[in-house]
């Protein structure tokens, strides 16, 4: 099964280049325009076949901001990774990310190799660590 990433930017132009540059590497891709969408298209896939597995988003959105979108993930039964992109970051800014648990940070303009890297790095430290958690469980139920 494919990964599947949800790009999350008020900037068309923005997603379209992320999404082109992450399907060349095999994801699937969903795209929102800011927090509220992505929330929808989360609740959308969860119980189907493909649930989101990492989550790319913009800062600074109309509606629905990243700050306040972060939040409301962190209240979902299922923790997805997050790398925000962000043309607006400070350091008081990338210390509340920290502590919000985001794993990932990318400044715009950004580097499309450097973000299929960071995905990549990302789903696989993700899927390490839900596999260590699922034979965690087995050995404690045997």
């Amino acid at each position: 099964m494919k990964p599947h990433v949800l790009i999350v930017d008020d900037e068309r132009s923005l997603r379209f280049s992320m999404k082109t540059a992450l399907m060349t590497g095999g994801y699937k891709i969903s795209t929102a325009m800011d927090g509220k969408e992505g929330l929808e298209k989360i609740h959308e896939n969860e119980n189907g076949d493909s649930p989101v597995s990492l989550i790319i988003t913009d800062i600074n959105m109309p509606g629905m901001n990243g700050l306040r979108f972060i939040d409301e993930l962190k209240k979902l039964p299922r923790q997805i990774p997050i790398i925000v992109v962000t043309g607006y970051g400070d350091r008081n800014l990338l210390e509340e990310l920290v502590h919000k648990g985001i794993s990932g940070y990318l400044d715009k303009p950004m580097n499309v190799e450097a973000l299929r890297e960071k995905a990549a790095e990302i789903i696989d430290i993700d899927k390490s660590k839900r596999e260590k958690e699922r034979r965690a469980r087995g050995s404690m139920a045997a």
